[in-house]
């Protein structure tokens, strides 16, 4: 048998002093449980799939939902996507743990490789939520080397192929004749201060000064009469500069049609919605997509974007008021450890 070699005491004493020093430190920097201190530090770095992830959400102000949830988005693929299964991470299990913070966890399912970035946060009451975006930056790296996914299974019989070519007759989606409000779909609100409004007011249901959760509605009059199965017109705040409040909230919007039959008066397609809990300002109609089929041929499906300004022109513009509740205050931080909030 090999031969140890005999230490001197002074060597034994400086093994002794860095064993003790390890199991200091080892007592300091691991709490009572180690799934706990994975668990405040495992909001970004690298993670696969079967791990569980805690991100620490700190709010401005007192906050009390019922429900809290984190998304990731898949940002960049560092590898060929030859596993995993989805490109986005949510995080639902919330639990509140001060008057304004709430750690919220969720198992990392078969994620396609890559980096993923905090997208939004949906906060919800029993009859309200807020969908928090333009979060500062954070992101995590998931790794996969799970076997490749299955092929997609082919659509069912009679289910159109969706394409975004161009289709093959020109008249499949014709020139946009105009946009015009709808005729109104709701009485207003019997809230005192909005029923004022309402009766010197009257806005447009497709322009004008709204609030949050006012209905809006346009008729789109198209040249000719294209079969499309939907049309959405698309809405985007015109305003750069804000708060960190309103910076958070909602910054565009979408009408559309609710089903087929949504025509209005000389065949002008209807498109409906009701204004979220978005930023406070200004609002311009970008673009209006629309679907459709070509030739009667109803096997595929067509797409079109009408560009504001290059397929289309239109002076309608919205301006909404921010009236979100301050039960949805402003997000301070998301991240590892849990923040210290000063009171």
């Amino acid at each position: 048998m090999p031969c140890s070699k005999v230490q001197s005491p002074a060597r034994r004493l400086l093994g002794l002093t860095v064993v003790v020093f390890s199991l200091l430190g080892l007592a300091q920097g691991t709490p009572a449980s180690g799934d706990a201190a994975a668990d405040r530090a495992s909001c970004g770095g690298t993670h696969r799939p079967g791990e569980r992830i805690t991100c620490y959400v700190s709010f401005e102000a007192d906050a009390d939902f019922t429900s809290l949830s984190v998304q990731f988005n898949l940002h960049g693929e560092e590898k060929p996507r030859q596993h995993g299964t989805y490109s986005n991470l949510i995080l639902r299990d919330a639990t509140k743990i001060s008057a304004r913070t709430y750690a919220v966890s969720g198992v990392v399912p078969d994620c396609m490789p890559g980096t993923y970035v905090l997208s939004s946060i949906i906060a919800r009451t029993s009859d309200d939520w807020q969908h928090y975006r333009n979060l500062d930056p954070l992101d995590l790296i998931i790794e996969n080397d799970s076997p490749a996914p299955e092929p997609a299974k082919a659509p069912p019989s009679g289910s159109p192929e969706v394409t975004h070519t161009q289709p093959p007759e020109p008249n499949t989606f014709p020139r946009i004749r105009y946009i015009h409000p709808a005729p109104a779909t709701q009485s207003p609100s019997a809230d005192l201060v909005h029923l004022v409004r309402w009766i010197f007011n009257r806005p447009s249901p497709c322009g004008g000064t709204h609030d949050q959760g006012d209905k809006l509605a346009c008729l789109i009059k198209f040249e000719r009469h294209p079969q499309f199965t939907v049309v959405v017109l698309h809405f985007i705040r015109d305003e750069k500069r804000t708060d960190r409040r309103q910076s958070q909230r909602l910054i565009g919007f979408a009408l559309g049609t609710e089903e087929r039959k949504t025509r209005g008066k000389e065949d002008a397609y209807k498109v409906t919605a009701t204004i979220p809990r978005c930023a406070s300002g200004k609002y311009r109609g970008y673009v209006i997509s629309a679907a459709g089929y070509s030739g009667g041929d109803s096997t595929k499906l067509f797409f079109k974007d009408y560009i504001e300004g290059t397929d289309y022109r239109t002076r309608i513009v919205l301006r909404v008021k921010d009236t979100s509740p301050r039960r949805f205050p402003t997000i301070q931080s998301v991240g590892n450890m849990q923040p210290v909030v000063k009171r």
